[in-house]
């Protein structure tokens, strides 16, 4: 079976046991988040509403997938289920939230907002409490990245 990805479909995601994908597809004029079996199969919907929901990632354990909602400036990161159902927000109160990153435990999540002009790192938990800025003080820190134990 061929997959069917369009030229304005991007930011492919697979899923820890490599049986779905997670897309930003912008067929309805903004984008939005879906998911496909692997074979192309099953294409659905994930996200609605008039705000843009792109950066999509898949929890190391499988269990959940983020993403970023909101208009520039104004993003948020959303959790939700892999079929984008119990959606919440996670962050984003502050001026913006981007840039998510999940630790290889599932447990944290790393992302980038702005803070004193300075764009910083901070790190979450599936409450959405704020844990902490994990970069330096006076400097511009921009997409965190989890190094495996």
């Amino acid at each position: 079976r061929q997959m069917c990805i369009r030229d304005s479909d991007s930011s492919p995601a697979w899923s820890p046991d490599c049986q779905w994908i997670l897309y930003t597809s912008w067929q309805g004029g903004r984008p939005k988040i879906y998911r496909m079996q692997a074979d192309g199969s099953q294409q659905q919907l994930l996200t609605q509403g008039e705000a843009r929901e792109d950066y999509s990632l898949w929890s190391p354990d499988g269990t959940h997938i983020l993403f970023v909602s909101g208009e520039t400036g104004k993003e948020k990161i959303v959790i939700a289920n892999p079929d984008g159902s119990e959606r919440r927000v996670l962050a984003g109160e502050a001026l913006y939230s981007i840039n998510p990153g999940w630790s290889p435990d599932s447990q944290f999540i790393a992302f980038q907002s702005a803070s004193d002009g300075l764009n910083v790192i901070q790190i979450l938990n599936l409450q959405g409490e704020i844990l902490g800025r994990v970069s330096l003080p006076g400097q511009d820190a921009s997409e965190p990245a989890w190094r495996p134990n």
